[in-house]
């Protein structure tokens, strides 16, 4: 057994799986499982086969992943073949009208989807029962850029539905594998389309899909009133985005270029979460269920880490049904949750963040309520491995607590119901701030293992408000990567370190945010 699986299964043994999530909920049984959003093969633009790529996602400690690659048309199968190759498949496969692939034919994303990809998924579950490997699709999104969507199901029809009906790149008219898919819109390349894609995942598998939007600043084709419809719409699916984009080793890192918003990542962390009182805080301060993940985007070794290499999105999976192992389903109701944190080269495994008030607490995803005037303390507890995918011994030398008022959730018209509401668009928090800032020093390690900061004390509470919370391994004032307060400098400004060797430089995590609400009642009822 590799190195890197016996630290992972014993880091599983060392994960509270049935006393603790970080929410506190000891009634709750459930196990922290580390996964991955966004990968590609040859079936699109990868450079490697499907099983290679979900065997390596495996290899290096995830605990479930989506292979989620582009809709539209490809021109060869999961083993690198062109489907017009006449040595391997003596008739082309592709059915459906007849698409293009470059100089190929190709072969439209929801049959490969249905009878080529979700074979050999089934064949590398077989290979590794203890790991959950969905089907999804990096969505073409009408009127936007990418998403992440995965569909929970004993077979690759709902996902492939969802591809033919609303995936911008495909043009297929030729009804699909149903005559149930009939309906699809044609010609129709806009915001509201994809709007109608979050209606329909919301009406069809509410509790077993998701759609993580892609890398959302890479083009600037998202902006805060674009989430606020998709979350609207699908409230149980349409619940976040890839704070921290893939592509992690690639030049510009990220793959974010000048046209970008903000013109690069931070950190590796796009504008929208690394902004304080940016977009996302705009959203947080709606009360909005808006959470942040990380994907590592594989397409090739040349410009990305290999799935749970130095990305991981580790999420709280809940054991609903007491039976002792974790399916799919599950994971999707802990990605729903909010109970989740991301992080760059294992800069941490573990983390707890909790809001206490007249003892009574929560943690990432909740929210406690807390009588007007009361005091409430924030704690911060998290562990690092012995050693990371580079060989280094990852140390968090910084970590800020943020928070931010939230207010009365913006509607999209004023009260005369036609008249657009600005506050719709806002896309700023001004109220958000770091409240507490911890540098090394402050960091103080128990014997378990366990770092702990100081506990930040809020005397009296006045208002709604949620915390959350980021770290990095290196220190304020670090020049070209952190201000004087720790904040993250453009990954522009780095210089003197080869792409690769400059991403395991400057790690980060990131945690989902815990909600407090005020209340005037006496009567406090959990949430």
């Amino acid at each position: 057994m590799p190195r890197r699986l016996i630290i992972h299964v014993l880091l599983i043994a060392l994960t509270l799986v049935v006393v603790i999530s970080s929410n506190g909920r000891e009634s709750s049984p459930g196990r922290w499982m580390a996964g991955d959003f966004h990968q590609h093969s040859y079936f699109t633009d990868g450079r490697n086969r499907l099983a290679d790529v979900l065997g390596n996602g495996v290899n290096y400690g995830l605990d479930w992943e989506a292979n989620s690659e582009h809709g539209g048309a490809g021109a060869r199968d999961g083993e690198g073949n062109f489907w017009d190759d006449a040595s391997v498949y003596s008739t082309n496969p592709a059915r459906g009208d007849e698409a293009k692939s470059g100089e190929h034919r190709g072969m439209w994303r929801w049959q490969s989807l249905i009878e080529f990809a979700f074979p050999i998924i089934q064949r590398v579950r077989g290979e590794n029962p203890k790991n959950l490997i969905a089907t999804g699709l990096e969505w073409n999104v009408p009127g936007h850029e990418h998403c992440s969507v995965g569909i929970v199901a004993t077979d690759a029809a709902p996902i492939g539905e969802f591809e033919y009906r609303f995936d911008r790149a495909d043009n297929d008219t030729s009804g699909g594998l149903k005559a149930a898919w009939q309906g699809k819109q044609f010609n129709q390349d806009d915001h509201q389309k994809a709007v109608e894609a979050a209606k329909w995942l919301q009406a069809n598998h509410r509790e077993s899909s998701w759609m993580v939007f892609a890398h959302p600043e890479r083009v600037s084709s998202y902006t805060a009133s674009s989430f606020r419809d998709f979350n609207d719409a699908g409230p149980d699916v349409a619940f976040g985005f890839e704070g921290l984009p893939g592509h992690q080793k690639q030049e510009n890192r990220g793959g974010y270029r000048e046209r970008a918003v903000g013109k690069g990542t931070y950190g590796g962390a796009g504008a929208y979460i690394a902004e304080v009182g940016g977009l996302w805080d705009s959203l947080l301060g709606e009360g909005r269920h808006w959470w942040t993940f990380v994907s590592s985007d594989f397409h090739s070794t040349g410009g990305d880490f290999w799935p749970g290499q130095y990305a991981k999105t580790w999420t709280y999976v809940p054991d609903s049904d007491r039976s002792g192992s974790f399916s799919l389903t599950e994971v999707a109701s802990g990605l729903r949750s909010g109970n989740t944190f991301c992080v760059h080269g294992d800069l941490i495994d573990a983390l707890d963040l909790r809001v206490e008030s007249q003892g009574r607490r929560a943690g990432m995803g909740d929210t406690l309520q807390v009588r007007a005037g009361r005091r409430l303390d924030v704690k911060i507890r998290f562990r690092s491995p012995g050693r990371n995918d580079h060989g280094d011994r990852p140390q968090v030398r910084s970590v800020q607590l943020i928070a931010g008022n939230v207010g009365p959730r913006a509607s999209k018209f004023l009260d005369d119901g036609t008249t657009a509401n600005p506050e719709y668009e806002r896309d700023t928090n001004e109220s958000t701030r770091v409240v507490a800032s911890y540098s090394e020093g402050d960091l103080k390690r128990g014997k378990s293992g366990w770092y702990e900061t100081p506990t930040y004390r809020m005397k009296k509470l006045d208002g709604d408000m949620y915390f959350r919370i980021r770290g990095s391994s290196l220190p304020p004032g670090t020049p070209n990567e952190t201000d004087s307060e720790g904040n993250p400098l453009a990954d522009s400004e780095q210089t003197g370190l080869n792409p690769e060797e400059a991403a395991w430089k400057d790690l980060w995590f990131y945690s989902n945010p815990v909600f407090v609400e005020s209340t005037a009642s006496s009567t406090l009822q959990p949430k």
